[in-house]
């Protein structure tokens, strides 16, 4: 919503289609906003919990992550090394997401021209 109407207009000027403005002009400046997008609609999945605990409950080999934590939690509760090594494996994945990321978003605020 904030990218520049200047911008669609230069390109109509020199004769782009509208499917040539999106694909040149529109899409590259939104790709900071579409991985951000990306990465909090895969976090959002990572961690859901309750969606495959109901609809997944009698099928444990579909069980996503954040259910076999729990359910591993229970049989291991007393030994808390355990938990703790299962809850950085899963954490493993979304970091290596955010920081493969990470270059996205610093593109989104050169892009933008915001200065400190």
């Amino acid at each position: 919503m904030t990218l520049p109407r200047e911008l669609d207009e230069a390109a109509m000027m020199d004769g782009a289609s509208p499917l040539r403005i999106l694909w040149s002009v529109i899409l590259p400046q939104s790709y900071p906003v579409l991985m951000a997008v990306t990465v909090f609609h895969i976090m959002w999945a990572w961690n859901d919990y309750f969606g495959p605990l109901i609809y997944l409950s009698t099928n444990r080999d579909l069980w996503p992550i954040s259910v076999a934590i729990s359910t591993f939690s229970g049989i291991y509760g007393s030994r808390p090394q355990l938990i703790q090594a299962s809850a950085l494996l899963a954490l493993i994945l979304p970091l290596i997401l955010f920081f493969l990321a990470q270059r996205f978003f610093v593109q989104g605020i050169v892009i933008t021209g915001v200065e400190k």
